[in-house]
């Protein structure tokens, strides 16, 4: 058995009933969630019964459930075909009722009960010339009695004509099957009825013409003006196309202790970490499928600001001391492209400026471009640590210490994920950083439930209140961030009709 969505937004789809109940309602743990805010949350119930039909029962909803148009307030069974309401979702039980299937159920009940059953006569006529025929039905379906038969009505008796038919059409060869038939003589003069009627005749005629005429106009410079703004938005997208943005920084130091390698390579979508640190035994590379945009646009932003696209491919001078350090740096965007390199020297203004906030932007992902001894690693992580403990103590007095204490907890984490084996602290981190994300996610849960529910009742102020405190508990730029901005602003301007 199967139920049809006749409306909303699953409209058009089915559902296969392979199990004994199903609950329908609002909430994610029903079987079957309908996200439309006519239903509650735990709406109605279908169930199986052991003989195979099924039945539905309303689980004290606000809008109540309807069979057939028919609100029900104890266990109804359903037919094929019938129609649930569930506030304004409407759902098909079974296939369609067929008619002609069901007048022969009833005439096969009837047969079994031993009625009997109306019986259809069929008639035959003969077209005759004359001019008056009494017309009978050409089907007739008697009064059926118990104790008689169904009455048989007789057609009238045609007379035939005497005349032999003339078969002079089959002699002649030259016949025109489409030649049309000599008009009946009429009279020759015409009556006001008949002139007024020819008058009105005409009059619709043009009228309706004149009709298609403008609407075929008004639908040819419809689509002419609907080609020209998608023309003209097509050239505007490919004016304003977004412009691809690549980084590539590499980072190499030699002495007589260590050789240490940092490379990031940054485009729009993601970005790759590598780190040699022969002094440390850190051999680490990472990277990031997703990157928050307003991260990525802050950096971009930076960059054009420095005069980058106007240095010189190379400043060299001769290493000393035997110590030797190369960094190279490319960057691609907004239709500019420049690779420098600096080598045993000092690195001109914007190029230390770029190197600032690549260092920054490798910092949000615990890793640095600096040789680093395991010690101050360690000590580093050992800091983000003992902060996120001190915000996530500080909970209550402000919840968005919650989301920074995670952000914390990752970060000495991600630090210590480049040993073996892994420092205590990573450990006490990483079970630290769990139980914050299981306290924000009920968090979480609790206020988007307070957010429906006061939408619902149409308090706006305190659903925005609540709103405000979910937003504190999610990143900011993240995709859940801006979601939350656009339903703040809805609930805004239902606040300002509601002043009118």
């Amino acid at each position: 058995m199967k139920i049809h969505f006749l409306n909303g937004s699953d409209a058009g789809q089915s559902l296969e009933l392979d199990k004994e109940s199903f609950k329908i309602g609002r909430e994610l743990d029903n079987d079957i969630v309908l996200e439309t805010s006519s239903l509650s949350r735990y709406h109605a119930l279908l169930q199986c019964t052991a003989k195979g039909t099924w039945l539905i029962s309303d689980l004290g909803s606000t809008n109540g459930s309807k069979v057939n148009g028919e609100r029900i307030d104890r266990p109804h069974q359903l037919e094929e075909g019938d129609v649930i309401s569930l506030g304004d979702q409407n759902i098909r039980f079974g296939e369609k009722n067929d008619l002609a299937e069901n007048v022969a159920k009833i005439i096969f009940q009837k047969q079994q009960a031993g009625d009997e059953v109306p019986k259809v006569i069929f008639h035959t006529t003969t077209p005759t010339d004359t001019d008056e025929i009494n017309i009978s039905p050409l089907i007739s379906i008697g009064d059926v009695d118990s104790n008689s038969h169904p009455k048989i009505i007789k057609t009238p008796e045609v007379p035939h004509p005497e005349n032999k038919p003339d078969l002079s059409i089959f002699e002649n060869k030259n016949i025109n099957f489409f030649q049309k038939k000599n008009p009946q003589p009429q009279s020759a003069v015409s009556t006001p009825a008949n002139s007024k009627k020819s008058l009105f005749s005409n009059l619709l005629f043009y009228t309706i013409l004149v009709a298609l005429v403008i609407i075929f106009a008004v639908i040819f410079i419809k689509i002419t003006e609907d080609n020209e703004k998608i023309r003209s938005a097509n050239d505007t997208a490919i004016t304003t196309r977004k412009v691809p943005f690549v980084l590539e920084y590499t980072k190499e130091l030699i002495d007589r202790n260590n050789i240490f390698r940092f490379v990031l390579n940054l485009d729009d979508e993601k970005a790759y970490f590598c780190i040699d640190d022969m002094k440390s035994q850190r051999h680490f590379t990472k990277e990031i499928t997703e990157i928050p945009k307003h991260s990525l646009d802050n950096l971009r932003k930076e960059i054009e600001k420095t005069g980058f696209f106007n240095l010189e491919a190379l400043y060299s001078d001769s290493s000393t001391g035997g110590a030797s350090s190369e960094r190279t740096l490319l960057v691609a965007g907004n239709q500019k492209l420049n690779r420098v390199t600096v080598r045993n020297t000092y690195a001109p203004n914007s190029f230390e400026t770029i190197e600032v906030l690549v260092n920054e932007f490798a910092a949000l992902y615990g890793l640095q471009t600096i040789s680093m001894s395991p010690d101050e690693i360690i000590r580093q992580a050992t800091e983000y640590y003992n902060k996120a403990e001190e915000l996530y103590y500080n909970r209550e007095a402000n919840p968005e210490n919650i989301l920074k204490a995670i952000q914390r907890y990752r970060l000495a984490v991600e630090y210590l994920d480049q040993f073996q084996p892994k420092p205590k602290i990573w450990d006490l981190a990483r079970k630290r950083e769990h139980e914050a994300e299981t306290l924000r996610k009920k968090l979480l849960d609790d206020l988007n439930f307070e957010i429906v529910r006061l939408a619902n009742l149409n308090d706006y102020s305190e659903a925005k209140k609540a709103l405000e405190s979910y937003m504190l508990l999610v990143p900011e730029g993240s995709k859940a961030h801006n979601e939350c901005i656009k339903k703040r602003l809805e609930f805004d301007r239902e606040i300002r009709k509601r002043r009118r």
